[in-house]
């Protein structure tokens, strides 16, 4: 079994007209919904044991909040080839991943964008009919994330249709525990 956590960097700044988009980072409200969804990845066991991430400043600030909340290094690949680009360039970028690095890889989390991170889930789902299916076709919004898991031994066996979706996340939705 593998498991994949699709998810779109949170909410980024555009207050700086001349920052080219790839250098873009993140406003107040999506470093927040950042550690939102770090923390609920935390409390709930989804710490993947891979990362595939954007060059993209907005996609690295999303991570990092995972990364800090971690406790321990997490192996992160970053990938031009994320930034903007399409479902066929993410799946042969996931199909490319180890099944094994220090040990066994069974969950990999890529953070990216949109358009292509809501293409990317809708294309791996299994059940186009499944009201969280339905609900990422509507609107993936900034920090979201979807969770599928696939009935395969090898990342390179990752196939469209064959994603059973576990989780459609988002970050003001999520209960995360208090301090």
């Amino acid at each position: 079994m593998k498991t994949l956590i699709l998810m779109r960097h949170a909410k980024s700044d555009w207050s700086g007209p001349d920052v080219q988009d790839h250098d873009r980072p993140l406003n107040a409200r999506g470093k927040k919904a950042a550690a939102r969804m770090a923390g609920y990845f935390m409390g709930n066991g989804l710490l993947p044991d891979i990362v595939l991430c954007s060059t993209a400043k907005r996609a690295r600030q999303t991570l990092d909040a995972l990364l800090e909340s971690a406790g321990r290094d997490l192996p992160v690949h970053y990938r031009r080839a994320l930034y903007f680009t399409s479902p066929d360039v993410i799946l042969d970028e996931i199909r490319d991943t180890p099944d094994s690095v220090t040990g066994p890889v069974n969950s990999l989390m890529l953070v990216g964008h949109n358009p292509d991170t809501q293409a990317m889930a809708l294309h791996l789902a299994s059940d186009a009919h499944d009201p969280n299916v339905v609900a990422m076709a509507r609107k993936f919004p900034t920090g979201a994330a979807a969770i599928f898991r696939f009935d395969v031994n090898h990342w390179q066996d990752i196939a469209w249709g064959a994603g059973a979706l576990l989780a459609f996340l988002k970050p003001k939705a999520l209960k995360v525990p208090t301090e």
